[in-house]
Order: structure tokens, then C-alpha cells, then sequence
């Protein structure tokens, strides 16, 4: 579903949920993920339901996720960096306090 559409080098790589991940240095992190397939992005804390980048500009907070340990970490505004670990988000009641 998306696609980068011209053909770009791969300079970095991620490392989400474990996985190795290719990625550009500086690219916005939300679209690696989502280019990359990497669905969902968190689960609502009060009904566990998926949930994934919507605005893709700061204001729904749809893309919170766990990136170098730290919670809520808005995706779409977060640039990829070499060695980033992001990691799907759990509910708070699911977290490690």
C-alpha cells in the first residue's frame, strides 16, 4: 500500500520489534514503518484495539510508539537514525513500570 515511488539507496538500518529494518537516514519514521509493513504501531490502553498513523502531522497521536525505550514517541515526527530500536507500544496496565 505504500510505496516509495522513485528507487532510493538504503543507507541505515532499524530495528523494530527485533527485526532488522532498511531505512534512510532522516527519513520520517511512521512512513519507514509503514512502507516497511510494520502494522499496528500501538494498542489503545482502555480497548486494546490496533492502532496505526492517521494524520501523519503530530495531531492525532495515533502513531505513538516505543522507540529507544521511550513511550509515546510520536512516529511521524520522529526522523530515522542508524540503530534506532522501535518496538510496537503496549497499554499502560501491559508496560513494565
Amino acid at each position: 500500500m505504500f510505496k516509495r515511488l522513485e528507487t532510493v539507496s538504503q543507507d541505515v538500518v532499524i530495528i523494530v520489534n527485533g527485526a532488522p529494518v532498511p531505512a534512510r537516514k532522516g527519513a520520517n519514521l511512521a512512513a519507514t514503518l509503514l512502507e516497511n509493513g510494520v502494522m499496528p504501531f500501538r494498542f489503545h490502553d482502555i480497548s486494546a484495539q490496533p492502532r496505526a498513523p492517521y494524520c501523519m502531522i503530530g495531531k492525532c497521536f495515533d502513531c505513538l510508539i516505543l522507540v529507544d525505550g521511550r513511550s509515546n514517541t510520536q512516529g511521524c515526527m520522529t526522523a530515522v537514525r542508524d540503530g534506532m530500536r522501535v518496538d510496537t507500544q503496549r497499554p499502560c496496565k501491559d508496560r513494565e513500570a
